[in-house]
């Protein structure tokens, strides 16, 4: 299995930075994630887009854990080879604001997966950090109320 996690500070409470990624994350998302209906446990969400730019990726995730403005978790359904996704995504309350945390653990299947796994690890790595630093320049572009306030139904795992 390969694996990575990314946490960054935000300056907004849980809440509030968890309805900015369902309000205005398209806007900072490098890929495009596209819930299939209302989101919660269940869901079926399409991400595509493009890894640094010029790999391609498409794919169709399920949530399979779901606790606003808190955690949310999903697992990849397609393609089902060469490799699994499992990624965790927390909004946790810290001195500053939110510590958002982003975990992915890829299992490689086949022979193939055992090159692939590592790779899209780097690749999503450098994806998810990028998301993470746009969110909190988002945040700290907000006004100080808004920081403070937010809910909604659902974060961006892309």
């Amino acid at each position: 299995m390969a694996s990575f996690s990314s946490t960054i500070d935000l300056p907004a409470s849980p809440a509030a930075s968890w309805a900015f990624v369902v309000d205005h994350g398209q806007e900072i998302e490098p890929l495009t994630f596209l819930p299939q209906g209302e989101q919660g446990v269940g869901t079926l969400n399409e991400l595509r887009g493009r890894i640094a730019g010029i790999i391609p990726i498409r794919g169709v995730s399920k949530t399979v854990e779901w606790d606003p403005p808190h955690r949310c978790v999903f697992e990849s359904v397609k393609p089902a080879w060469p490799v699994r996704a499992r990624i965790t995504e927390t909004f946790e309350p810290s001195d500053t604001g939110t510590r958002h945390s982003i975990r992915y653990d890829v299992t490689p299947i086949g022979m193939a997966g055992k090159v692939v796994a590592p790779l899209l690890c780097s690749l999503m790595q450098r994806s998810r950090r990028t998301f993470q630093q746009r969110l909190r320049t988002a945040l700290e572009a907000q006004d100080p109320g808004e920081a403070r306030r937010g809910s909604g139904p659902s974060p961006n795992p892309g």
